[in-house]
Formats: structure tokens, C-alpha cells, sequence
């Protein structure tokens, strides 16, 4: 008698694919610059924070969350393809 509810490595669902689509290299790029531009305006963020500097610090942090925004949005857009 088989175990009807046992996963193995043969059944795949059939509502999707078995590999991952690949992500374009436009995408990879876009991801890259936003990781690239928004860790350092993260890090001066922090400092100008830290150095009482207020206006170089809300420009920084609306870099920051812009590209953070941006990154959320590239995974959600990656995930429906």
C-alpha cells in the first residue's frame, strides 16, 4: 500500500512550472544599481542623522527609501512571472 500523501522528488504541482523563470539581465541590472545606490545612502543617512545634519539626511533617507521601494517592487513583479 502507497502513501497517498508522501512527497516525492517525481510529483511536481501542475499549476507550475518545475524551474524558476530567469530574471532578465535589465532586471538584474535595475536590482543591482538600487542595492548599489541605496546602502550608501542608507550609511550617510545614519551619519548625517547622527551629526544633527537634517536636510542632508531627509535627502539621503528619501534615496534610500525610494530604492528600497524600488527593490520591493522588482521582487513582487519577479515572483508573478
Amino acid at each position: 500500500m502507497t502513501d497517498q500523501y508522501r512527497l516525492t522528488d517525481q510529483q511536481a504541482p501542475a499549476d507550475r512550472p518545475a524551474t524558476r523563470p530567469v530574471a532578465s539581465l535589465g532586471h538584474r541590472m535595475l536590482r543591482l544599481v538600487l542595492w548599489a545606490v541605496m546602502i550608501p545612502a542608507a550609511g550617510f543617512n545614519a551619519v548625517q542623522s547622527f551629526a544633527g545634519q537634517n536636510v542632508w539626511s531627509l535627502a539621503a533617507g528619501i534615496v534610500a527609501t525610494a530604492c528600497l521601494v524600488g527593490l520591493i517592487v522588482s521582487y513582487v513583479l519577479g515572483r508573478r512571472r
